[in-house]
C-alpha cells in the first residue's frame, strides 16, 4: 500500500499516458533536431507533426487538470486555452505558411502565438493566489523583483544580437 499526502491527487491513467506520450514526442524531437536521427528526410514529420502535437498534448494534460482539481479549475483552464491558442498557431504555420516566400508578417499565427502569453500569465497568478493565499505583499514584490530583473537581464543580453541582425531594418 503507497501511502499519499492528503493533498496528493491520484493521478488518472489517461493523465499518465498523456505525460508519457508528450514525453517521448518532446524527445524524439530534441534527439531529431540534435543527432539528426533518422536524417534529413525526417524534417518536414518532425517540423509539422511532431512539434505541433507536443502542445496539444500538453493542452490536454491542463485539462485533465483542469477537470481533476475544482479549487484551480480557472487557472489550469486558462493555461489549457493559452496552449491551445499556441498550438493554433502552431498548426496554421505548419498547413499554410511554412513554405510561404516571402512569408507573411503578421499573420494569423503570429496573434495566436502572442494570444498564450496574457493567458498565461493570468493562470500563473491565478496558480499562485490558489496556493500562497496568506503571503501579501511581500511575495508579489518578491516576483516583481525577479520578474524585472529577469527582463533586465534578457534584455541586456539578447536585445543587442536582435538589433545587430536586423540592422536592415528599422527598430
Amino acid at each position: 500500500m503507497v501511502l499519499r499526502p492528503a493533498h496528493a491527487l491520484s493521478v488518472p491513467r489517461s493523465a499518465r499516458f498523456l505525460f508519457v506520450a508528450v514525453g517521448l514526442l518532446f524527445v524524439a524531437y530534441t534527439a531529431h533536431a540534435v543527432t539528426n536521427v533518422g536524417g534529413d528526410g525526417l524534417d518536414p514529420f518532425f517540423q509539422s507533426w511532431v512539434s505541433d502535437a507536443i502542445p496539444v498534448g500538453c493542452a490536454l494534460i491542463c485539462l485533465v487538470r483542469a477537470w481533476r482539481v475544482p479549487a484551480e479549475r480557472w487557472a489550469w483552464a486558462l493555461a489549457a486555452l493559452g496552449i491551445v491558442l499556441w498550438a493554433a498557431g502552431d498548426v496554421y504555420y505548419s498547413l499554410f505558411l511554412a513554405d510561404r516566400v516571402p512569408m507573411p508578417v503578421p499573420s494569423i499565427a503570429d496573434g495566436l502565438w502572442l494570444s498564450e502569453y496574457p493567458l498565461s500569465v493570468v493562470a500563473v497568478v491565478l496558480l499562485m493566489r490558489s496556493r500562497q493565499a496568506t503571503a501579501g505583499a511581500r511575495i508579489w514584490l518578491d516576483g516583481a523583483i525577479a520578474g524585472l530583473a529577469v527582463s533586465a537581464a534578457t534584455a541586456a543580453i539578447i536585445l543587442p544580437s536582435v538589433l545587430s541582425a536586423s540592422s536592415h531594418a528599422s527598430t
